[in-house]
């Protein structure tokens, strides 16, 4: 499941404009985060790229994204294992997820 809007919409209080601004604030903010775990990574800073991962994690179960957050938690068990390839497939994987996020989140909850 991309995102449980249900699950959200409740956790937001049935509060349909705070959906929609924490909805952008999340499509603003995961570039940052995933750009700035990308370089992590790249310098195979497994400690505060597992921290970063844990954030993400966080900030995803928030907007009950749950593909996103799972795939997060791989991300950051990966680096806790030291292991850069599973720890870059899954970052792979968590851009795709967000990709998806966005348009699941354009189609409805930032529908009108």
């Amino acid at each position: 499941m991309i995102l449980d809007e249900r699950e959200f919409y409740i956790r937001m209080g049935e509060d349909s404009e705070l959906l929609r601004i924490l909805t952008n604030s999340f499509i603003n903010e995961i570039p940052k985060q995933l750009i700035h775990l990308e370089n992590l990574l790249n310098e195979n800073n497994f400690k505060n790229s597992q921290a970063l991962a844990h954030t993400i994690k966080g900030m995803s179960g928030n907007m009950s994204a749950m593909r996103m957050q799972n795939t997060a938690l791989n991300i950051e068990f990966a680096c806790k294992e030291e292991n850069i390839d599973a720890a870059f497939d899954n970052f792979i994987k968590l851009k795709k997820e967000f990709k998806k996020f966005i348009v699941y989140a354009e189609q409805s909850i930032l529908k009108n």
